[in-house]
Formats: structure tokens, C-alpha cells, sequence
């Protein structure tokens, strides 16, 4: 949380890397690494990591071993130590985003399970132990469970809103689905709503990542097929989403959305920044905290940094 750290996960070597972040310069020195023979055995897939808010934990989304890996992280050497493998009990089968709630208290897992032999989108819900880390699973929301919709082919992203009140997932669906659910203090989760692509939303298609501003007044998007990057405005007493600005790809002069596949919000507030995997690009938003041309508007950003040598095709890297 103090933006010193970065955790990189290596998706095909099965690896999970922190590095000590300049402040000043933003160089980056490489701490500690984990892989399958040195701690993490069973790992496969590592797809998205969130930091506890007090730093002390990491937890890692195992894509094709279906499980929340739970890391020690000690800020004064800078040494990942393993910790626990919490899979789902209702047979997780894979774990595509991962979240902390603000407060510490619980973990939500967005992915895929079983009701059945049959496999449907999900969000595992964790209490978290504050001192060692460690997770116990409390509930799991299923798509068709209890009148949940949005969640059919598994979330691909999950953030939870900074005062802690409400949960979104992003993908799941094939028309591209954004669902909204409320946090009761317990951490259990009641289904607000659903915005679908064509129906409360035009930029959903293929809906991937999402990331919320730091004030919580705005939640971004990302969608591989429409290779967009959506804009809504947050009603913060009711969860709601309202969309207000898109950009497309080929249009105003936005390019490099090709395969958009994750999104990160930086910590003023005042940027967004995409990964793209087939155009193999970095784009730069200003966010509307920042000067942009109108009221609750996205505009481009100064630089689009092109041709980066790993196309981004997993949420590999946290700042924390």
C-alpha cells in the first residue's frame, strides 16, 4: 500500500517475484522468488495478486489450479514465504482475480465452480486472519444460485469499492457482463444489479478488468472485444454504475486497444493505464481528476508506448 513494492507473477514459469521500488527514480531491485520447487509446489497459472492493506499479506489467483495462494511478505527483508493454499470447497476451478476488501477483514475470489458436475461463474468469499494471513471460506456466489445473473461463463475480475460497501465483477457473460453486489459487514454479498453490454452499457463486450479510482467516484473498464476502455460514474449510497465516456479503438485517435486485457488506475487518481495483448501495448488515459476536456470525460494520453517486448495476456504485475 505505500507503493514501494512490486509483485510480478511469471504465468508460464509458475513464479511470483517481489521487487523493492525506488521512490525517487522508480527503479525496481529484485527482493525475493518463489516457484514450485522453492515453496509454491501445486502453483499453476498465477492470474492476479492483491496486497493486504496493511502490507503484510499477498494473496495470489491460481487460473489453473483453481486456488488462493496466501504469501507472508516481510517489508524490512523483503522475503515471500508461503503460507497457506485455500481452495474453494465447492471445487473452485479456476481463479481469475483476486481482492482485499479495505477494512483487511475478508478476500473475494472471482472465477469458476461447481453446482453439481455442472461449472458456472463464481465469487468465493474469505475471512481473513489479520495476523497470519491465513483464509476460511464463508460463502460463494454462484450465477443462477439465489437469483445471481452476470456470472455465467466466470468473472474475469473482481475490486472491491474503497469504503468497503460494495463488490464488482467484470466478464462472465457472453454479451459482457458487469454485476454489482453489496458487502454486508459479515462479508457476505447481496446482488445489487447487472449492466450488460447493449442493456445499461455500450463498451461491455468482452468486459475483462476493471479498476476503481482511488475516491471511489469512478469505476474503468476494459473489454477485449469491443477493444474499448468504458468510464462509469459510482453512486456511492447505492452502488450503482452510470456510464459517461468510452473509447474505442480506431476512433478520436485512440489506438493500441487491440486485446485490451487489464487496467490499472494510478494512485493520484489522475491516470488510467491499459495493456493490450494483440496490439502489445501500453496506453495512457487521463482520468477525470485530471484535465481532461470535460467533466467526466477520458481523454488520451500524452504517450501510447507500443511494441512492448510480453504482450499482456495476464494482470501480472501489482504495485503495492
Amino acid at each position: 500500500p505505500d507503493g514501494e513494492h512490486l509483485f510480478v507473477l511469471g504465468g508460464i514459469g509458475n513464479t511470483v517475484a517481489s521487487y523493492g521500488r525506488d521512490a525517487l527514480t522508480g527503479a525496481l531491485a529484485l527482493e525475493s522468488l518463489l516457484t514450485t520447487s522453492t515453496g509454491l509446489a501445486g502453483l499453476s497459472g498465477p492470474f492476479d495478486a492483491d496486497a493486504s492493506p496493511d502490507g503484510r499479506h499477498v494473496y495470489v489467483a491460481g487460473l489453473l489450479d483453481g486456488a488462493i495462494w496466501v504469501l507472508t511478505y516481510g517489508a524490512g527483508d523483503g522475503v515471500l514465504a508461503f503460507v497457506q493454499q485455500a481452495t474453494h470447497a465447492l471445487g473452485l476451478v479456476n481463479a481469475t482475480g483476486v481482492a482485499v476488501s479495505p477494512d483487511g477483514a475478508h478476500v473475494y475470489a472471482s472465477g469458476r465452480s461447481f453446482i453439481g458436475a455442472v461449472i458456472t461463474g463464481s465469487i468465493a468469499v474469505f475471512a481473513r486472519n489479520a495476523s497470519t494471513g491465513a483464509l476460511t471460506q464463508l460463502a460463494v456466489v454462484q450465477d443462477g444460485v439465489e437469483g445471481v445473473s452476470g456470472l455465467e461463463g466466470g468473472p474475469t475480475g473482481v475490486a472491491v469499492s474503497p469504503d468497503g460497501r460494495f463488490v464488482y465483477a467484470a466478464g462472465g457473460s457472453s454479451d459482457g457482463a458487469l454485476t454489482i453486489f453489496a458487502r454486508s459487514p459479515s462479508g457476505l454479498l447481496t446482488q445489487t444489479g447487472v449492466l450488460r453490454d447493449g442493456a445499461g452499457a455500450d463498451c461491455l463486450a468482452g468486459v475483462y478488468d476493471l479498476a476503481i479510482s482511488p475516491d471511489g467516484d469512478f469505476l474503468n473498464t476494459i473489454a477485449t472485444t469491443d477493444s474499448a476502455v468504458c468510464l462509469f460514474a459510482r453512486d456511492a449510497s447505492t452502488g450503482a454504475l452510470t456510464e459517461i465516456d468510452a473509447r474505442f479503438q480506431g476512433e478520436g485517435g485512440v489506438d493500441g486497444l487491440a486485446g485490451a486485457a487489464s487496467i490499472a488506475v494510478a494512485r493520484d487518481g489522475r491516470n488510467a493505464y491499459v495493456a493490450a495483448s494483440t496490439d502489445g501495448t501500453l496506453v495512457q488515459f487521463q482520468t477525470p481528476v485530471a484535465t481532461a476536456p470535460e467533466p467526466g470525460s477520458l481523454a488520451l494520453g500524452a504517450a501510447a508506448l507500443a511494441a512492448l517486448a510480453c504482450a499482456a495476456q495476464r494482470r501480472n504485475a501489482r504495485l503495492i
